[in-house]
């Protein structure tokens, strides 16, 4: 839960120092390249996606299939996207991302949620699979790799339930066992 509030309060100065400062240059590294885009799926299966290239949300009703809408983020939250993507080094992640706790014992949850990310940025594409057995469970045994990836793919999260595009949506009927 600490690392949460950490995580957006990051998010919240990097929002700050992109919008703010007044000088109207944009920097090289905060600014997205003119390619910048994203897919986001998440959850269990994955059924919830973000499509920053379509600028479209599909969100997972569990029992009665997906609902897809039009949602895109503004400028600054793709800008604070982009920065946190930089500053992890996405490019650098495995493409099936399988971190292994320390110690001898693995936690596994299920149903758990599983991530997939393709990145697109400067000529470049990037995708990411990661089934998140442990989920959040004893985040002080997960390497750094996981938390931060975590950390980012809630505050895209974040980003969208925020927006009224997705509070409009259906609620999902039933439930994962």
């Amino acid at each position: 839960m600490q690392l949460k509030i950490i995580a957006a309060i990051v998010l919240a100065a990097g929002l700050l120092l992109v919008t703010g400062c007044g000088s109207g240059v944009k920097s090289a590294e905060t600014s997205p390249p003119e390619d910048f885009n994203f897919i986001l799926k998440y959850g269990v299966g994955a059924k919830n996606v973000l499509d920053t290239f379509a600028g479209t949300f599909t969100k997972d009703l569990v029992n009665t299939g997906t609902v897809t809408t039009g949602l895109t983020l503004t400028p600054q939250e793709m800008a604070a996207v982009y920065a946190e993507m930089r500053r992890l080094n996405i490019f650098a992640y495995p493409e099936e991302f399988a971190p292994r706790q320390k110690g001898l014992d693995q936690v596994y949850i299920s149903p758990h949620p599983t991530y997939y990310l393709k990145v697109q940025m400067d000529g470049k594409v990037k995708e990411i699979c990661w089934e998140d057995t442990a989920g959040e469970q004893n985040l002080s045994a997960q390497p750094q790799e996981a938390v931060q990836l975590r950390n980012l793919i809630d505050n895209i999260v974040r980003m969208i339930e925020a927006k009224e595009e997705f509070k409009q949506l259906p609620k999902p009927e039933g439930g994962y066992a």
